[in-house]
């Protein structure tokens, strides 16, 4: 866990999209998981190279579905998916900077119900920050979905 952090927070856009999104996609198939029946059928579907609940998108819309998170988490998770493929497809040199992620990291829901509109990152002292504030609002934004998927499992289950 030590490294995900590690490139996360450290290591290019790249590494931090592709990582990140493969940390929510095994909550989702967690999640899953524990709502399905155990059996091999199960593990068919949720496998990631044959199952038709197999990828991040198709798993998105089934836990939305099971109805274990609302809607504003569903549209962050399907502008994750998006930015995640533009930075999966382009042969240009893609950041969070970039315009086309750009678009889509200012359509994030759920970031400006956690911040609050007192977060102003120009406020922060000239090169405070490592990184720019659309990184920011990307990891961020991931950091509290993944722990919020977990509890409302939990809840789900009864277990919390």
């Amino acid at each position: 866990m030590q490294d995900f952090f590690a490139i996360v927070n450290d290591g290019n856009d790249l590494a931090c999209v592709l990582l990140s999104v493969n940390y929510l996609d095994e909550i989702l198939r967690s999640i899953l998981n524990t709502r399905l029946k155990e059996s091999k059928v199960t593990e068919n579907i949720l496998n990631p190279s044959s199952g038709f609940l197999g990828t991040f998108s198709a798993r998105i819309d089934m836990v939305y579905c099971l109805e274990i998170f609302d809607k504003k988490i569903y549209n962050d998770l399907r502008i994750i998916a998006q930015i995640r493929n533009i930075f999966a497809h382009s042969f240009d040199s893609i950041s969070f900077d970039s315009p086309e992620v750009v678009k889509l990291l200012n359509q994030f829901q759920w970031y400006d119900s956690f911040t609050g509109p007192e977060v102003k990152f120009e406020d922060y002292p000239p090169g405070s920050l490592k990184y720019s504030e659309n990184r920011y609002k990307y990891t961020d934004t991931v950091g509290i979905l993944g722990p919020k998927l977990i509890l409302s499992c939990f809840k789900e289950q009864g277990t919390l």
